[in-house]
């Protein structure tokens, strides 16, 4: 019967989890049957491209019948373990960065039903368990190629439309970036329903292009365009994990700028540069407009030789193996 795979997701489907979405389509590239238990939808606007089950996790166990129940995020409902192990199906967790921690992740690991923890590289090495192990991003290969023309004075920038994500520190850049374009694209977020209207309020007072709720054919000929891809991120925020957004950039060739956070420079390698600061973002920015045509191809070349540790090809056969040996 092959592998079946019943990913448990907390608001599926979702602009902004594109890693979500990665996984699923290369599962089914590789002919691993999918469908998804989700208790609510995050994005209307997105499309489900698998069966979605909205009732109890037990219900859809009982008509899917998956060989694994995979879960995204340590803060998964525990009742839906519970209900997976009462059905004798194991379970393998998936985490990110604001769901990070130490205890909770021991404590999950604890539960007999939970077979596996993948955490990203610098979060599992804070973890001493042996069900945990280190699984960094994985983007969508096929989606996200090295684009054959770069806009070198636009700015791309996009994220789930959330507080202490730094987005704020997007448009203080930008304004310290004269000749420049910057352009923010975010997706609503169950229960932070009032950030985007702000951020387009923000966007219009300081020039910055903005769109919400693209679909992800828009994001990705956006990403192509843009020269150079600003990530933010708040220090005083959730752990920093490792942002899908800046692996399909670095996969399109961008020249990354990413703000200083723990395990940033093994993700980022020599695709780009790290700042600590806006002002150090701009100067970064505005010392591109010395680059010489050499500088600019190295500097892509470098962002798709970096890209390629974590596309999905490289990185998702793990869990594959994993499962078929459960």
């Amino acid at each position: 019967m092959g592998l079946r795979i019943l990913i448990g997701a907390g608001n599926y489907p979702k602009l902004s989890e594109s890693y979500i979405e990665a996984e699923i389509r290369y599962l089914l590239r590789k002919g691993t049957q999918v469908a998804v238990w989700s208790e609510r939808v995050g994005s209307p606007e997105a499309p489900d491209i698998v069966q979605v089950f909205r009732g109890t996790l037990t219900d859809a166990i009982a008509k899917w019948k998956p060989t694994v129940f995979h879960a995204h995020y340590l803060t998964f409902a525990g009742y839906a373990f519970d209900q997976a192990a009462k059905a004798s199906v194991p379970c393998t967790v998936r985490g990110h960065s604001f769901d990070q921690g130490v205890d909770r992740a021991r404590a999950l690991a604890a539960r007999p039903e939970v077979r596996r923890i993948w955490l990203f590289p610098h979060f599992a090495r804070q973890v001493a368990h042996t069900k945990v192990f280190s699984l960094p991003v994985a983007f969508d290969s096929t989606l996200y190629r090295p684009a054959a023309a770069k806009d070198r004075t636009l700015v791309y920038r996009t994220a789930a439309g959330k507080p202490r994500k730094g987005l704020e520190d997007f448009f203080e850049i930008s304004g310290l970036c004269p000749g420049f374009r910057f352009e923010l694209t975010a997706n609503h977020v169950n229960g932070d329903e009032a950030y985007l209207p702000f951020l387009e309020a923000q966007a219009a007072k300081h020039g910055v292009a903005f769109d919400k709720n693209i679909l992800r054919e828009d994001a990705v000929v956006r990403m192509n365009k843009a020269g150079i891809y600003l990530d933010t991120s708040d220090p005083k925020g959730h752990p920093f994990g490792m942002p899908i957004s800046i692996a399909e950039a670095m996969a399109t060739g961008c020249y990354v700028l990413a703000r200083d956070a723990e395990g940033l420079g093994e993700y980022l390698g020599s695709a780009g540069e790290i700042y600590r600061t806006p002002q150090e973002a701009a100067a970064l920015i505005l010392a591109t407009r010395g680059w010489t045509e050499g500088t600019w191809q190295t500097t892509a070349a470098n962002a798709v030789r970096q890209a390629a540790l974590f596309s999905d090809e490289a990185v998702l056969e793990d869990e594959i193996a994993f499962w078929e040996q459960l």
